[in-house]
């Protein structure tokens, strides 16, 4: 895996399409239709698609399918109640798009024995170092601010 420059060429036309300041990609070893299904949400309250741009992709390992997951063209209200990338409430827990994507991480966290998470903002070089956390932990505890890319696995 290596680090994206979100000002890459190659990167803006996923970036350009989408109206927003953070996009939530999510990597799994899956079926990708599998995958698109469980992050839909139940409903398909919530719009998944598959990302084939390759300068996006190459952030994760090459078995992964990788998804954009927004709401309205933006990720920010799914990110709510993980921590770093909105406001600790306790309502954005029981209810609402964050819990819906939450509980879809969740499912395919254990449906494909663990995923990635990547949140990219636009403008903002994406590189760092991945850190590992079970499910149990990463529902707690949610994102560091220092977070790049996040394996959440189904293990505590």
């Amino acid at each position: 895996m290596r680090g994206l420059s979100a000002s890459s060429e190659r990167e803006q036309p996923l970036l350009a399409k989408v109206a927003m300041c953070r996009l939530a990609l999510i990597g799994a070893a899956a079926d990708s239709a599998r995958l698109l299904s469980l992050l839909n949400g139940p409903n398909n309250e919530l719009d998944a698609k598959l990302v084939a741009d390759g300068a996006i992709t190459a952030a994760f390992p090459r078995a992964d399918a990788v998804v954009s997951v927004t709401l309205g063209g933006c990720s920010c209200v799914l990110l709510e109640g993980l921590g770093h990338y909105g406001r600790m409430r306790s309502d954005a827990h029981v209810a609402g798009p964050g819990y819906a994507f939450r509980r879809g991480l969740a499912v395919a966290a254990m449906a494909f024995g663990g995923v990635r998470l990547l949140v990219m903002k636009p403008g903002v070089c994406h590189e760092g170092s991945l850190r590992v956390a079970s499910l149990g932990q990463f529902l707690r505890f949610g994102l560091m601010p220092d977070d790049w890319m996040i394996a959440v696995t189904p293990e505590s």
